[in-house]
């Protein structure tokens, strides 16, 4: 991820003295340049508590970061000088996605989830209700619940003030008339209110609540078994958690406020932070319906329709102020497991089996046979940098592979800077033809260089093949298309031709350190995607690769070619590879077809010398 940028101007307020009377409208100044541009609300926290002494309370500063961020900054686009340049966010996750990310893919079934309940979960659906009640609440706790409701677009709603009754009083009702319900179920208001509500019919306000005890989670985007997971896994004092009869689960948060206003600020606080898992941002009020365990319903019910406790915990106690701290630090990175290594293992044995059952076919063909048998062609998440002098037949080779993996249909993405579609489109003409390139110019074809060419149109015209040709792109604009693709038609090749002509997105770096960057980026696509990244690269007169180390640096393959045209010849040079040999193989090559292929393994005292492409230690 890019480091973030701060305006020059707000460096210089973070590092200087705030004159009296200002701190409060500077920090809210820093506030809306650091949230602009793409700090998160406990980073800029963090920023303003280690600029300002205690007089500016974590309360103040809070209110600050809450109030900035309720304006929806936007980045700055300035350094000192007055340039404009683009600020690098990478791309917004989708709730889905990021939880995806943050549980490492993981998930949990109802039944396991249930299983991993303090107490035991009855089978009986009053018996679930009692121990909510006695083991949750005091006897003189006045509880709400609500089943009148309204229908609007085939979906229930809470209507009215609902009944409210002591802890003990709703025991007594449960024993006589059973769980109070309707054909939507039940509600439930978590957090214990006075007497009578104050809202039109005596609705229960947040005005009425008179204990600031739990606060609700909920996410109608994610699967349930995602649901149930991230509840497992977040690091909060979480006493219930209860299925709502339809897709979606309620987590009762123990906060233990002692008023409205400290409620508030830790709502705010936790339900923000949730805001990429896709937690419901509205459920910051103390007085918000949850659904009442036991009830079943069958209006917009699931499965069964029965509001069914899942989890039970009442030993969790009040969450504390360092306690909130940490939970929002742990949501920075992914979760930890108690047993990291055994998904590890796992995936690593289906992984050999399947090694195993298709020796030497589990990765993406090269053509290149010799090659291929020794490596097992190229697999998913591996960047391989193919370099030379300019004309030594580099995007020949490239194309070649591209033509070897789409003869046997593995969708293909090609981004080229240099060639149109065109000049693609007769290459690999010429090369499945055995047409002479330079017809292609004047035109001069034989008739049955058109009937072969006709022949194999129907071919090339149906392969999965995306090639760009636009005149320039960045690192950003290759990774969208590729993930659109990876998504979309499950693309198993990336080619990028050539690393040195990708757009840098900031143009007041060195280009070593621009190039750096493109490459790093690349090689996250490949990382990312779970596809093969081909990179071509030029090489300098030093036959190093150019402008930039880290191009081999982060490759997982560098391949070296030296072009020996006039002996109808490339050698392919493997200078560095991750789990492969470092070998040298002979190519045939027909320039005039842009045609190449393997003939059999050299060893390295067949080698001409040459000057050796591998990145600088």
């Amino acid at each position: 991820m890019p480091e973030t940028f701060i305006n020059l101007k707000t460096a210089e307020k973070l590092t200087s003295p705030t004159p009296a009377g200002t701190r409060h409208n500077t920090a809210i100044q820093i506030a809306l340049d650091l949230l602009g541009n793409g700090l998160s609300d406990t980073a800029v926290f963090e920023t303003l508590r280690g600029k300002y002494d205690s007089s500016l309370t974590d309360t103040e500063l809070r209110q600050i970061i809450s109030w900035a961020s309720q304006k929806h900054p936007s980045p700055s686009l300035t350094r000192g000088n007055g340039h404009h340049v683009r600020t690098d966010h990478p791309k917004k996750r989708t709730p889905i996605e990021h939880t995806r990310w943050w549980l490492s893919g993981r998930q949990m079934t109802l039944e396991q989830f249930t299983e991993s309940s303090q107490l035991p979960i009855p089978s009986d659906r009053q018996e679930q209700l009692r121990i909510v009640l006695e083991l949750i609440y005091d006897g003189a706790d006045s509880l709400n619940i609500v089943c009148d409701f309204i229908e609007r677009d085939s979906k229930a709603c809470p209507k009215g003030a609902g009944k409210i009754l002591s802890r003990d009083g709703w025991l007594e009702y449960l024993g006589k008339k059973g769980v109070p319900q309707s054909k939507a179920g039940a509600w439930f208001r978590p957090n214990p209110c006075g007497p009578k509500g104050s809202g039109t019919s005596g609705a229960v306000m947040d005005s009425d609540i008179s204990a600031h005890r739990f606060l609700l989670l909920e996410s109608d985007v994610l699967p349930l078994e995602m649901q149930l997971m991230l509840f497992s896994k977040l690091k909060l004092p979480i006493s219930v958690v209860l299925l709502s009869g339809g897709l979606s689960a309620h987590a009762w948060v123990r906060l233990g406020c002692s008023n409205a206003t400290d409620f508030s600020e830790r709502a705010r606080r936790i339900v923000s932070a949730l805001a990429p898992f896709g937690i419901d941002q509205a459920n910051k009020n103390p007085s918000r319906l949850s659904r009442l365990p036991g009830a079943l319903r069958v209006i917009g019910a699931k499965g069964t329709g029965l509001q069914s406790l899942l989890w039970l915990n009442p030993g969790k106690m009040d969450l504390k102020d360092d306690e909130l701290e940490l939970f929002e630090s742990s949501l920075e990175f992914p979760a930890l497991e108690e047993k990291p290594f055994k998904k590890v293992v796992q995936d690593a044995l289906v992984r050999y089996e399947e090694l195993f059952n298709n020796q030497g076919k589990t990765g993406v063909p090269t053509g290149i046979a010799d090659f291929d048998r020794d490596t097992g062609g190229l697999k998913p998440g591996q960047m391989m940098v193919v370099s030379a002098e300019s004309g030594s037949g580099k995007s020949s080779v490239a194309l070649n592979i591209a033509n070897a993996a789409l003869a046997v249909g593995k969708p293909v993405a090609l981004f080229t800077l240099e060639m149109l579609n065109e000049d693609i489109a007769d290459i690999l003409f010429a090369m499945n033809c055995k047409i002479e390139r330079d017809k292609f110019n004047t035109g001069r074809f034989f008739e049955n260089d058109l009937q072969a060419m006709v022949r194999k149109a129907a071919t090339l015209a149906n392969y999965p093949f995306w090639s760009c040709d636009e005149s320039r792109l960045n690192v950003d604009q290759i990774r969208k298309r590729v993930l659109q693709l990876k998504r979309e038609f499950n693309v198993e090749l990336v080619i990028v031709d050539y690393a040195q002509i990708v757009s840098s997105q900031d143009n007041f770096s060195p280009r070593e350190q621009q190039v750096a960057e493109i490459s790093r980026g690349l090689c996250a696509i490949a990382k990312d995607a779970k596809v093969p990244v081909v990179v071509l690269s030029q090489v300098n007169d030093q036959g190093k690769l150019r402008e930039s180390r880290v191009i081999g640096h982060e490759a997982h393959i560098v391949v070296s070619l030296e072009n020996h045209e006039s002996d109808g010849r490339i050698i392919f040079h493997v200078v560095k590879g991750r789990r492969i040999q470092k070998k040298s193989y002979v190519l045939h090559y027909e320039p005039q077809f842009c045609f190449v292929k393997s003939e059999s393994k050299i060893k390295d005292d067949d080698i001409p010398r040459q000057r050796s492409a591998t990145p600088d230690p």
